[in-house]
């Protein structure tokens, strides 16, 4: 980059727009302006002029020492530091221009970072002069060097002149013996890019300072440096020199900079526009500042896509695009992954130069060194593809680059049919063809025993689109021929080749066959999609049109039909299926090809022997009969080889062919085999039904234990589907409620066999709970004391368990404790986590398990329990339950899933402890969630985020819990933890004094990312609010807590969008929004939506400011996600207000960089030029 000749180099301007650069200013700084201070050397013989004692020594002399040396003796006749702040005077006066640049080139935006050895206070004199505020560190008391901001005298300053760096005792202790100089240094050399100005490379000074500079900090330190002569010397020292010409230079330098670095959009916009209307080559200056354009790292991929469409809109020719290659942005063209900005030139260069100009745009991007890029090379056919204007040499070209491992399959889909239907070169459209069905081979490892093998991976998967791409594909068949089936077979040949070279079998097999049910078109087959059925359907209308048309002759098919590849043998049989010239030929070749002991060619097979047998002579259907039987016989055992007659033969009968050796061969089945019936598609090895098999429930009568036992004898012999039985068992239950319980009890009763214990396990999980009355349900307590008794059993158990605690009859309550003491026992209950399986992989889904598991269901049966004995006053059983309960926990402390349920079961009641055991909460269960490390901690947070309505005593039993949660946690617990903060700020919101919950908002202040949930629960909480009571609320407290949530760059991104569902309250709340916002104009607003009514709700407030509404309204433009219709309103909002001529010039330029970052034209109308002029 060039500022008034001067080259500033990128890593300069790179490390100022990233916030990294410091500015190390030495006495060249301060000898400039009307009021210079002179150099180090001069400086020691003011000293010397002050200190020095007449006829003590030769001064001449003694200033021809180094300084530091010098200053050492002059030190031992007077007090030179206090003659030293004398000589430069301690007021702020006597900046000069230079220091004025240095510190404006921080802008507002930045942090100032200036280090200086200077001892005067002239930046910070510069700094009250232009407004700008900062802290300043005087040695030896120095900030962190890898993280300051600020003014550093690193020597100290005239403020505290005995601690100014002089002598060369001062100088050993700040770099040798204490080192705070060299530790500062070694710090901000490796973390900053610092540029030094106003120093030589001689100076005694340097020499100090770089000491600290080692090899990997290369590349990262400048010097300001007049003229080229001593390069070297700075090179030695690992410093890059910046050359100029006169000191007076220096000022303007970095007035300069200051004004490139901080110019607004709009103006950027027009100098990118300027360089994209140049026909000739740039100069080597205008070449920098249009890359800097592009890799400022202050702006994001909005502000550089708003540039990139100013050039492409303003490119006129082929030189716009060198041009942008030569000043190094070349990344649209190499990149396959683009940014929004890098879009936008790729499709200005596709849609300019990809029909004719496609050769230039190579050889630049060649000239490089550079490759064109897949996406590159993709966009460009499919802009031919859509363009009117093409040849076959463009698409031929683009063709050759096509990378076809990095090529995207959707775009394929849709752009080959397009280009397929344009070329006028059957060589090329044999070439495209070819691509569009490549594929490559990807290892797939075996399973059951075989060692895996290859499989195509077919790079283009056309899936949505296959019937337009076979269209385009026949349509060659006439001008291709023989040449497009032959690609085809051997296509399909070469993948079956490649399948069965590598399968662990004893025997050739096509697997890839199996894909298609038919060659034909056939409802199993459908939805049609990917590359295979393409190929399939193409082989097939090609061939279809090739043998009509006499073109592919008789003999070609039988080679097909004889071909090892069970597709190529399908396709032959169904080709010659069109036109059997001979019916005994046909069927002989029915049993001759092989395709019998096919399953895949089942179909082309069937209707061949469908087409010819009719038509056959006795004796050919005689020998055919002979072979089907012969050949059956030979790869199948008797059950199924009659199996395969049977369906052969039965399936041509019922098609209409009548036969008497058709039904001698039925009869002679029948005999051994009288069941065998056809299938839904008996010419298909395989196909697909769908829908629900229907279930009929056993009669009052057949509901009994013995046929409910029967049911599931036949899971265990006759191989019924153990869904089904229970579906059954269910539905009978629900049928007959009444007997229900002397069935369950009968089967209890007797309980021995496998399948009596699982007749009473799905009875327990089959009870209709609501069909049962007192006396029915207390009859069950015997019951679950005998299925508890079986392991396989007593999940199932506790399951009903926990119904019948809620359920059953207070004079029962007594009775169920003694039961639930006697089965929920720590060493049975804990036996069933592991049954269960229930991983200590916390996972989205893990708390509905925990608390489904036998042990979350007996921790809320002895809950439920517990609550009904202290209403009953049943205090010795309340006391036994609650002492199992802190039994259970003890017993589970080394077992990490269990103590999870148990924790995540007893928060998930959390209501019940505080408002009835707040000591027990206190002592066995808040340590546990406050703690990461205790057992059970994690099932305790997941069983948290199970509450939804909070009470008064819930929420204060949580008061010391809820900061914890004011944080970003593991991914494991985001989940839950973000269901608890909505819960903790609405119960603050519902219960906590305004102190208590300004004090919980605060946590969530200090974390961005949380900031939104606060937010947002607020802005619920008013919306639900009457309007008096909204108005209320929101002076009260609403707002201070809302707008101090919000009042960090960071917090406002997040929050400030929300502000505009509660503009449309009311005005008062609106207007205090817009000012809010309005101050904070600068700030970055998350992407949301704006609707229509929330803009009106904005420029309609009379309440508000005007300046700050259009403040408000332009920040809405920029950030927010608009439609076409709010986002007119915003604009046309705008220029009416521009057109009225009372804004401000800094409010018209904000509309136009506003306007630029959106690409929005800017009215060409009096009222909208401003003195920036752009």
């Amino acid at each position: 980059m060039y500022i008034n000749d001067i080259q500033v180099p990128d890593g300069l301007n790179q490390a100022l727009l990233k916030h990294e650069l410091v500015i190390f200013a030495g006495s060249g700084v301060s000898m400039q302006g009307d009021c210079p201070l002179p150099d180090f050397r001069g400086l020691v013989k003011q000293i010397a002029e002050v200190v020095a004692r007449p006829g003590s020594t030769n001064i001449n002399e003694l200033l021809e020492e180094p300084c530091e040396t010098a200053l050492g003796h002059l030190d031992q006749m007077g007090n030179i530091h206090q003659a030293c702040a004398r000589a430069i005077g301690k007021g702020l006066e006597g900046y000069s221009d230079l220091h004025v640049g240095i510190l404006k080139l921080f802008g507002i935006k930045r942090k100032v970072r200036v280090v200086t050895t200077n001892f005067d206070r002239r930046f910070e004199g510069a700094a009250e002069s232009i407004g700008i505020s900062s802290q300043t560190y005087i040695g030896p008391a120095l900030p962190l060097g890898d993280d300051f901001e600020g003014i550093v005298y690193l020597h100290g300053n005239v403020l505290c002149p005995e601690q100014t760096v002089l002598t060369d005792v001062d100088f050993g202790k700040a770099y040798i013996t204490n080192a705070w100089a060299s530790r500062f240094l070694l710090d901000m050399f490796t973390r900053y890019t610092v540029l030094f100005v106003g120093y030589s490379c001689s100076d005694m000074m340097v020499k100090y300072l770089t000491r600290s500079i080692s090899a990997d900090m290369n590349g990262r330190i400048f010097a300001l440096e007049r003229g080229d002569s001593r390069d070297s010397e700075w090179s030695s020292l690992g410093v890059i020199p910046v050359h100029f010409n006169d000191y007076n230079e220096l000022a303007p330098l970095f007035m300069g900079w200051e004004k490139l670095s901080n110019e607004s959009l709009s103006v950027r916009r027009s100098a990118v526009a300027s360089y994209a209307e140049l026909t000739s080559q740039l100069s080597y200056m205008e070449y920098e500042n249009l890359a800097s354009f592009f890799t400022n790292p202050e702006d994001g991929d909005e502000e550089r896509n708003a540039l990139a469409t100013a050039f492409c809109t303003s490119a006129n020719s082929i030189e716009s695009l060198k041009s942008l290659v030569d000043c190094g942005i070349d990344s649209f063209l190499t990149k396959d992954k683009l940014d929004g900005w890098e879009w936008t030139f790729l499709h200005w260069s596709v849609e300019s130069f990809s029909v004719d100009q496609y050769v230039d745009v190579y050889q630049i991007a060649s000239g490089k060194g550079r490759m064109l890029s897949s996406t590159y090379v993709c966009q460009s056919l499919e802009h031919i593809a859509d363009s009117p204007d093409f040849s076959d040499a463009s698409i031929s070209f683009w063709l050759s680059f096509l990378n076809l491992d990095k090529t995207d399959d959707i775009w394929m889909e849709f752009t080959f049919p397009k280009l397929l239907s344009k070329i006028a070169s059957p060589d090329l459209a044999l070439r495209l063809i070819e691509i569009m069905l490549s594929y490559k081979a990807e290892w797939v490892k075996g399973f059951a025993g075989t060692k895996g093998s290859f499989c195509p991976r077919f790079r283009f998967n056309f899936s949505d689109n296959v019937e337009t791409v076979t269209k385009a594909i026949v349509a060659w068949a006439d001008r291709l021929g023989v040449r497009l089936l032959l690609l085809l077979c051997n296509r399909l040949s070469d993948i079956a080749n490649l399948e069965a070279g590598y399968i662990d079998l004893g025997e050739w097999i096509d697997s890839s066959s199996f894909i298609r049910h038919a060659i034909e078109d056939h409802e199993q087959d459908m939805p049609k999609e990917g590359t295979f059925c393409v190929m399939i359907d193409c082989a097939r209308e090609v061939g279809r049109k090739l043998f009509l048309a006499n073109i592919l002759e008789a003999n070609k098919v039988l080679a097909l039909i004889d071909s090892k590849c069970s597709l190529i043998k399908r396709l032959g049989l169904y080709l010659y299926c069109l036109s059997p010239s001979d019916a005994n030929q046909a069927l002989a070749l029915a049993v001759k090809c092989g395709a019998l002991k096919d399953p895949a060619a089942k179909f082309e097979i069937y209707h061949l022997v469908l087409t010819a047998y009719p038509k056959a002579s006795k004796l050919a259907k005689k020998e055919f009969i002979e072979g089907v039987n012969l050949t059956f016989a030979k790869y199948a055992d008797d059950h199924h080889c009659s199996y395969a007659r049977f369906n052969l033969y039965q399936w041509l009968v019922d098609n209409n062919v009548m036969d008497d050796l058709l039904q001698q061969q039925l009869e002679q089945i029948a005999v051994d085999h009288p069941n065998f019936k056809l299938t839904e598609f008996p010419d298909l090895s395989s196909y697909m039904t769908c829908g629900f098999q229907q279930i009929i429930p056993l009669t009052a009568t057949e509901f009994t234990a013995d046929n409910v036992i029967q049911l599931f004898e036949r899971v265990a012999d006759d191989g019924l589907d153990i869904y089904q039985a229970t579906e059954i068992l269910r539905a009978s239950c629900n049928a007959n409620p009444s007997s229900v319980i002397s069935v369950i009890s009968d089967i209890a009763n007797r309980i021995e066999s496998k399948s009596e214990i699982l007749s009473a396990k799905y009875m327990l999980h089959s009870i209709p709970w609501e069909a049962l009355g007192s006396e029915q349900l207390a009859k069950l307590l015997p019951v679950f004391n005998k299925t508890a008794a079986y392991d396989e059993s007593y999940g199932a158990t506790i399951h009903a368990l926990e119904y019948l605690v809620g359920k059953i009859d207070n004079s029962q309550v007594a009775n169920c404790v003694e039961l639930t003491l006697g089965v929920v026992t720590p060493e049975r209950i804990l036996a069933s986590v592991s049954d269960r399986g229930i991983s200590s992989d916390v996972k989205v889904d893990w708390l509905s398990k925990a608390l489904n598991s036998p042990l979350g269901q007996a921790v809320n049966a002895q809950i439920c329990l517990l609550a009904r004995c202290e209403k009953l006053g049943l205090n010795d059983e309340s006391t036994s339950l609650l002492d199992l309960i802190e039994r259970l926990i003890k017993a589970t402390y080394d077992d990490a899933t269990s103590s999870n349920i148990i924790f995540a079961a007893l928060f998930s009641q959390l209501n019940y402890w505080a408002t009835n055991h707040m000591p027990f909460y206190k002592e066995c269960m808040e340590p546990v969630v406050l703690i990461d490390e205790t057992p059970g901690h994690i099932g305790s947070v997941w069983g948290l985020s199970y509450l939804n309505i909070a009470n008064r005593q819930t929420w204060h039993s949580l008061s010391e819990v809820c900061p914890k949660f004011a944080v970003v946690p593991c991914k494991e617990l985001s989940k839950p933890y973000e269901r608890i903060r909505k819960y903790c700020l609405f119960s603050s919101i519902r219960f906590d004094e305004k102190e208590s919950r300004s004090k919980l908002l605060s946590n969530f202040e200090r974390t961005p990312a949380l900031v939104l949930e606060a937010v947002s629960a607020l802005v619920h909480f008013l919306i639900t609010l009457e309007p008096t009571d909204a108005i209320d609320a929101w002076n009260e407290w609403i707002k201070n807590d809302l707008f101090n949530l919000i009042d960090t760059e960071a917090n406002f991104e997040q929050g400030a969008p929300l502000l505009r569902r509660i503009m449309t309250l009311n005005e008062d709340i609106a207007s205090d929004c817009i000012a809010f916002m309005a101050q904070r104009s600068e700030w970055k607003l998350d992407r949301r939506i704006l609707t229509i009514k929330q803009v009106k709700s904005i420029t309609t407030c009379n309440n508000a400011n005007e300046t700050d509404i259009f403040k408000v309204i332009l920040m809405q433009l920029k950030w927010a996600r608009l439609l076409q219709a709010a986002q007119q309103s915003c604009v046309d909002y705008i220029n009416l207000k521009v057109e009225a001529g009372s804004l401000e010039e800094g409010l018209i330029d904000m509309a136009k960089d506003v306007y630029a970052y959106k690409s929005i034209p800017v009215p060409q109308t009096p009222n909208w030029h401003t003195a920036r002029g752009d």
